[in-house]
Protein backbone atom coordinates (compact mmCIF):
# COMPACT_ATOMS: atom_id res chain seq x y z
CA UNK A 1 0.00 0.00 0.00
CA UNK A 2 0.93 3.65 -0.39
CA UNK A 3 0.56 6.37 2.21
CA UNK A 4 2.30 9.42 3.66
CA UNK A 5 4.46 9.26 6.77
CA UNK A 6 3.80 11.53 9.74
CA UNK A 7 6.42 13.81 8.16
CA UNK A 8 4.44 14.00 4.90
CA UNK A 9 6.87 11.88 2.87
CA UNK A 10 5.64 9.10 0.59
CA UNK A 11 5.91 5.54 1.85
CA UNK A 12 5.18 2.19 0.27
CA UNK A 13 4.71 -0.96 2.31
CA UNK A 14 4.60 -4.46 0.94
CA UNK A 15 2.54 -6.81 3.13
CA UNK A 16 3.63 -10.40 2.48
CA UNK A 17 1.56 -13.50 3.16
CA UNK A 18 4.47 -14.82 5.24
CA UNK A 19 3.93 -12.05 7.79
CA UNK A 20 6.84 -9.96 6.56
CA UNK A 21 6.58 -6.20 6.00
CA UNK A 22 8.90 -4.39 3.59
CA UNK A 23 8.81 -0.61 3.79
CA UNK A 24 10.42 2.18 1.76
CA UNK A 25 9.93 5.79 2.84
CA UNK A 26 11.17 9.11 1.54
CA UNK A 27 11.11 10.81 -1.83
CA UNK A 28 14.17 8.78 -2.92
CA UNK A 29 13.15 5.61 -1.01
CA UNK A 30 16.10 6.38 1.24
CA UNK A 31 14.54 5.14 4.49
CA UNK A 32 13.95 1.38 4.25
CA UNK A 33 12.78 -0.93 7.03
CA UNK A 34 11.53 -4.47 7.55
CA UNK A 35 9.07 -5.79 10.04
CA UNK A 36 6.34 -8.28 10.62
CA UNK A 37 2.57 -8.31 10.91
CA UNK A 38 0.04 -10.62 12.52
CA UNK A 39 -3.59 -10.88 13.57
CA UNK A 40 -4.50 -11.16 17.22
CA UNK A 41 -8.16 -11.25 18.17
CA UNK A 42 -9.86 -8.72 15.91
CA UNK A 43 -6.81 -6.46 15.55
CA UNK A 44 -4.03 -6.20 12.98
CA UNK A 45 -0.58 -5.78 14.54
CA UNK A 46 2.65 -4.57 13.03
CA UNK A 47 6.17 -4.21 14.37
CA UNK A 48 9.04 -2.61 12.48
CA UNK A 49 12.74 -3.23 13.12
CA UNK A 50 13.45 0.54 13.30
CA UNK A 51 10.39 2.61 12.37
CA UNK A 52 7.98 3.58 15.16
CA UNK A 53 10.73 2.84 17.69
CA UNK A 54 10.38 -0.88 16.93
CA UNK A 55 7.24 -1.05 19.07
CA UNK A 56 4.38 -3.40 18.22
CA UNK A 57 1.07 -1.64 17.66
CA UNK A 58 -2.39 -3.04 16.97
CA UNK A 59 -5.20 -1.47 14.99
CA UNK A 60 -8.74 -2.10 13.89
CA UNK A 61 -8.73 -2.13 10.08
CA UNK A 62 -11.39 -1.07 7.62
CA UNK A 63 -11.19 -1.49 3.85
CA UNK A 64 -13.39 0.51 1.49
CA UNK A 65 -12.62 -0.30 -2.13
CA UNK A 66 -8.94 0.52 -2.60
CA UNK A 67 -8.71 2.49 0.66
CA UNK A 68 -7.36 1.12 3.94
CA UNK A 69 -8.05 2.76 7.31
CA UNK A 70 -6.35 2.14 10.68
CA UNK A 71 -8.20 2.90 13.93
CA UNK A 72 -6.81 3.01 17.47
CA UNK A 73 -8.33 1.46 20.61
CA UNK A 74 -10.62 4.47 21.08
CA UNK A 75 -11.96 4.18 17.51
CA UNK A 76 -10.09 7.23 16.23
CA UNK A 77 -8.77 7.19 12.67
CA UNK A 78 -4.97 7.21 12.97
CA UNK A 79 -3.89 6.61 9.37
CA UNK A 80 -5.07 5.70 5.89
CA UNK A 81 -3.54 4.28 2.73
CA UNK A 82 -4.25 3.32 -0.85
CA UNK A 83 -4.04 -0.40 -1.62
CA UNK A 84 -1.88 -1.16 -4.62
CA UNK A 85 -2.48 -4.62 -5.99
CA UNK A 86 0.23 -6.30 -8.05
CA UNK A 87 -0.51 -6.69 -11.72
CA UNK A 88 -0.15 -10.16 -13.14
CA UNK A 89 1.84 -10.54 -16.31
CA UNK A 90 1.48 -13.29 -18.84
CA UNK A 91 4.04 -15.41 -16.98
CA UNK A 92 2.46 -14.99 -13.53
Amino acid sequence: FLYNTVYGEPCTIQVCRSGELIGMAGYANDDPDHGRWWIEGNRWYRQWDHWAYGEAEGYAIAVDGERLYWYDDAGNLVDKAVILRPTRGRNA
